[in-house]
């Protein structure tokens, strides 16, 4: 009797651990419906834990002025939601080993043209970004030098793929019904 209980504590302690288990966070619920969307994928041999979207001539000051919100995945893929309309473009990625480490790619003369990709969101508007792939010498210090790395355009993920993926992730909010309009609009 003693061995059926430990193995049936055994199974709810299992239970209890995998109801646990870490679920991708949804994005902020839409603030208005004027607000847009951006998304698009970044790649490399690190983790990409951090993107930062800044607003062209935008400045920022944290904490009263502070960065567009960008969710970043394990598998790349970037949302950032409830943006103003305005004109946006990649400032910065970060990317980490998988330890305490990072490296954080900033804009620099060689890798202007991807960085520098001024992308306008339109009232209630869902804008592609693009997909991205870091490349080079990886090196896991607090500043990468821009001479050892590129960063360039990747024709894969493509656009369908990314919104199928977004399309779990903002699973119970606004956006998800924006999300499913564009993939219909792409099936045409």
């Amino acid at each position: 009797m003693n061995l059926i209980r430990r193995i049936g504590c055994l199974l709810s302690f299992t239970l209890l651990l995998a109801s646990c288990a870490p679920t991708l966070a949804p994005p902020l619920e839409v603030e208005n419906p004027k607000m847009g969307m951006a998304f698009g994928n970044i790649s490399s041999g690190l983790l990409m834990t951090e993107l930062k979207i800044h607003e062209y001539g935008g400045f920022y000051l944290n904490p009263l002025w502070p960065t567009p919100k960008v969710q970043i995945y394990p598998n790349g893929d970037f949302i950032a939601v409830n943006l103003p309309p305005g004109k946006y473009y990649i400032a910065s990625v970060t990317g980490s080993r998988g330890d305490n480490s990072s490296t954080k790619f900033k804009m620099s003369k060689i890798n202007l043209k991807p960085y520098q990709h001024v992308f306008t969101i339109k009232p209630g508007d869902m804008k592609y970004v693009g997909s991205f792939k870091i490349s080079g010498k990886l090196v896991v210090d607090t500043k990468a030098k821009s001479d050892e790395f590129t960063v360039r355009w990747s024709r894969l993920p493509g656009e369908r793929e990314i919104l199928r993926n977004l399309f779990e992730i903002t699973s119970g909010t606004g956006w998800q019904q924006r999300v499913d309009r564009r993939l219909k609009e792409l099936r045409v």
